[in-house]
Formats: C-alpha cells, structure tokens, sequence
C-alpha cells in the first residue's frame, strides 16, 4: 500500500511522499535536511561569528597537522542545491554565494590553509553535462572527475604534488536514485 501510494503522489502529482526530498523542476530531486534548500536558494548564510568558530577549529587541525610533519588541505564539495539552484521549485534562484564560499573567502583571507573549492569547476561544467544525478544528492561520475581534476590540478598550483590528472574515457550508464528508496518507491 505504501508503495502505490508513493507511486501515485510521485507520478500522477509529481510530490514527493516523503518530506526529506523536494522534487523540483525538470524531475530534479533535492535533499531537504540540514536546510539544504535555503543554501540553494542562498538565503542560509554562517555569521561572522559562525566563520571565526570555523576558522579556529581548522588552525588547530592545520596545526596538529603541521606538528606531525603532515601538511593540512581543505576541500570543500558543493551540494547539488548550490550547483542546480535553478531546479529548485517555489523561486527562480540562481547561483550564488553559499556557505562554502564563505568558508573558502574567509579561510583565505584569515589563515594559510590552502583551500581546495570545486565549486566553480562544476558550475563551469554543468553547461556541457549534469554533473549530480538527477534523483540522487551526490555528484555523478562526470562530477567526480571533474571534481578530482580541480583537486589534482590546485595540489599542482600549491607545489604539493607534480603530477597531472589521470586521463579517463566514459560510457553511458543508468543509475538508480537513493530518493526513490527516501519516498518509498524503490526504482
């Protein structure tokens, strides 16, 4: 019975019978915890007391770090919402400043922790492929690629490594969404 209700509220009314996802434009589904949406939209934002907390937790990692000979990183993944904004219903949002682009902003003005955000190489990429899958919250294959290469690629602009992305060749795939099994309709 659950699972025909599913059916019903996600084919014939195109809602979503679960309220963790949002089915947003084009059949895009997004993940509504953790105010996920609001990041999306840009309306949730850290207050400078948010990214002084943040700032101080990453020195003392930075630091501890740095006393066992080990050089500290950060890399800062998007969420679909931040990438895809346009797909959210209920607004015409657009792409903006997210909470990781404070974070990156901040950290980079306020600390010498190197900061990896791959934000840009997926908003850049997006316009020749999806970079998330559709029904999922995580990036897709292409997205992770493109993700490793702004990663591979930064390590080389810091010095830390010498060593150029791994080529890759690609195939047409199918995937099957976490959200379905969220809403009750596997597959």
């Amino acid at each position: 019975a659950q699972r025909v209700r599913a059916y019903i509220d996600l084919r014939l009314f195109t809602s979503s019978p679960s309220r963790l996802v949002h089915i947003g434009e084009a059949g895009w589904h997004f993940y509504t915890n953790d105010r996920n949406l609001e990041i999306g939209q840009g309306t949730h934002l850290l207050s400078n007391e948010d990214l002084e907390t943040i700032r101080l937790n990453q020195v003392a990692i930075q630091t501890s770090l740095k006393e066992q000979g080990i050089d500290y990183v950060l890399t800062l993944i998007p969420s679909k919402a931040s990438v895809y904004p346009e797909f959210i219903k209920g607004g015409n949002f657009q792409i903006g400043t997210t909470l990781i682009d404070q974070v990156t902003t901040y950290l980079q003005e306020n600390t010498t922790i190197p900061v990896i955000n791959v934000k840009p190489e997926l908003i850049k990429a997006k316009s020749e492929q999806d970079v998330y899958f559709q029904t999922e919250t995580h990036w897709n294959h292409a997205g992770a690629y493109i993700g490793y290469k702004a990663i591979i690629n930064r390590l080389n602009e810091l010095g830390m490594i010498q060593t150029q992305p791994v080529s890759i060749s690609t195939m047409p795939a199918t995937h099957n969404g976490e959200f379905s099994a969220m809403m009750g309709y596997p597959g």
